[in-house]
């Protein structure tokens, strides 16, 4: 949010439902025959911890991240901007 100058959202869903609502409409969709609009594996994404531990890498390897993770955030959103893969709302929830 900060990374975007968007305000954090103000609803928080819960993540069973909307994964539970996911696995539906994709089996429905593939029942009939249809992309779905919506994958149990893109919400995955949303409620898996992306967290990674890098202290056996600088152990063993004597890793020293170059970046720190503010502007490994920002290169992140900006390139998924560049791409088309992130949109924003117009709509703050």
């Amino acid at each position: 949010a900060e990374t975007l100058n968007v305000p954090m959202p103000k609803i928080m869903i819960p993540q069973r439902p909307i994964v539970f609502i996911a696995n539906a409409v994709e089996k429905i969709s593939n029942l009939v025959g249809i992309k779905p609009p919506i994958f149990k594996r893109s919400m995955d994404f949303f409620v898996r911890s992306v967290e990674l531990d890098v202290s056996k890498a600088k152990r063993v390897l004597g890793f020293e991240s170059q970046i720190s993770v503010k502007e490994g955030i920002e290169r992140t959103v900006n390139w998924y901007l560049k791409n088309g893969l992130l949109f924003l709302s117009i709509f703050s929830f």
